[in-house]
């Protein structure tokens, strides 16, 4: 995250955070503390800013930047069984709840083979290979492997990756550690971020520079969005995101991500305005 004096700003990975980070570090200064990290503490009357991504943009950056042999998704799904068993049990022991769950996640290490996941990200042109992916992090039992209680049922059965990561990060955190275990379906989901949404304003990764532009109108600080437009850091190159998904994938997408498709209107369309 990123502390001023002004204001603190979450970041969640591949929205342009680093970006967004840059402008807002030339009009408040601060510093970072614990990248992609919850906020542990009260922020006082300092706006809270996010920063959010189209779902099915999100999930082709990420990948196609694991194609880049970057990001911590890419290292932990291509790592030998042993380096992923030391990921699993240094990341467990960051979260007690999760211990009961090991032996079963030890069994799935003892069937990964590194190979297949390393095939994943030879093309960052192929849509078969992106659907592949998908499928094994959002439906399969990659999903143990990825990160944090991401694989703590029953949250699993029906949140993407983005979504957990947007509650994780976006919502109280005491109340993410307390609640999350009684998450059971979409409307859990829906009502608990209505419940402990702790974020003023989001940054949409389509409208970047024009919504920045607003954080800091509001702010007292008078600006433009062309004043604002920079050569964004840590980009992924890949074809238009649209092109990557069938109905199947889309179908996977717009289920696991519903709350964020809702909350900020998204769609399958590949048309966003900046």
């Amino acid at each position: 995250m990123y502390i001023s004096d002004n204001l603190i700003f979450l970041q969640l990975q591949k929205t342009a955070c680093t970006h967004i980070q840059t402008i807002l570090r030339l009009y408040f200064p601060g510093e970072e503390v614990e990248k992609h990290g919850p906020l542990t503490f009260h922020a006082g009357d300092r706006p809270i800013i996010g920063s959010i991504r189209n779902p099915f943009d999100w999930y082709v950056s990420l990948w196609s930047y694991g194609c880049l042999e970057r990001g911590n998704v890419r290292a932990t799904l291509t790592s030998g069984r042993v380096d992923l068993a030391r990921r699993i049990l240094r990341e467990r022991a960051r979260h007690p709840s999760l211990w009961k769950e090991v032996p079963t996640i030890l069994a799935h290490i003892s069937h990964h083979d590194k190979t297949e996941f390393d095939a994943y990200y030879t093309d960052p042109n192929d849509p078969a290979l992106f659907r592949a992916w998908l499928k094994r992090i959002l439906e399969e039992p990659a999903r143990p492997y990825i990160e944090g209680d991401f694989p703590l049922k029953p949250v699993d059965t029906h949140l993407g990756l983005l979504t957990y990561r947007f509650l994780r990060l976006f919502t109280d955190f005491q109340a993410w550690a307390e609640c999350r275990h009684a998450l059971r379906n979409q409307s859990d989901v829906r009502q608990f971020y209505h419940d402990n949404a702790i974020c003023s304003t989001f940054i949409r990764n389509e409208r970047l520079e024009g919504d920045l532009a607003a954080v800091l109108r509001d702010m007292g600080i008078e600006t433009t969005a062309a004043e604002l437009r920079r050569d964004k850091v840590n980009a992924s190159k890949h074809r238009p995101y649209i092109d990557y998904y069938d109905d199947a994938s889309a179908a996977l997408v717009r289920d696991r991500d519903r709350l964020i498709c809702d909350l900020f209107s998204y769609e399958l369309n590949g048309r966003e305005t900046r």
